[in-house]
This record gives C-alpha cells, sequence and structure tokens, in this order.
C-alpha cells in the first residue's frame, strides 16, 4: 500500500528493500581536503576472503548490508580474485 508521503506500507516480519542509482556525469570539482596523519590507501592484490567479508560486515552492517555475507566463499572468492575487479583499502592509523 502507497502512503501519503510516497513510502510504502512494509509489513511486519519484512524488510524493505531500496536501491539507488547514482550517475556521475562530470568530474567533481577539485577542493582542498586537510591530510590527516596515519592514514593509507593501498590496493590488495590478493584478497582474503575472510578478511574481505569482515571488512564488509564492519562497513555495512549499519545499513544493513548483507550480499557477501551469505555468498558461498567460491562465489565471493572469484568475484574478488577477477581481473575486472580491483580492491582498495582504506587504512587509519593501520586499521582498515
Amino acid at each position: 500500500m502507497m502512503l501519503n508521503d510516497g513510502y510504502s506500507d512494509v509489513p511486519l516480519g519484512k524488510i524493505a528493500s531500496v536501491v539507488t542509482c547514482l550517475e556521475m556525469l562530470a568530474p567533481a570539482a577539485a577542493r582542498p581536503a586537510p591530510c590527516a596523519s596515519g592514514w593509507s590507501l593501498r590496493r590488495i592484490d590478493a584478497p582474503d576472503a575472510v578478511w574481505y567479508r569482515e571488512l564488509f560486515a564492519r562497513i555495512g552492517t549499519p545499513w544493513l548490508w548483507f550480499s557477501r555475507l551469505r555468498m558461498p566463499p567460491e562465489e565471493l572468492r572469484a568475484i574478488i580474485t577477477h581481473p575486472d575487479v580491483e580492491i582498495h583499502a582504506f587504512a587509519i592509523d593501520g586499521r582498515d
């Protein structure tokens, strides 16, 4: 049932799934950013599936991310090690 505010009523015991797609038609304007110390950004050439799932859960739990957590290990490994996929880790004080 569509509510007056544009939202849909979600039955008890169900979770709404919202998909948002973003498109960037031009690069964002450059802006100065403070350069804090203690951070690094690195490419992960051979990501470990256990490391990846832990990071995915730590970042995504507040947003109900679950897809890669439920994925069979061999399917996840095929995605994160595919030659067309790059994984980078942002770390602060050594913690991804």
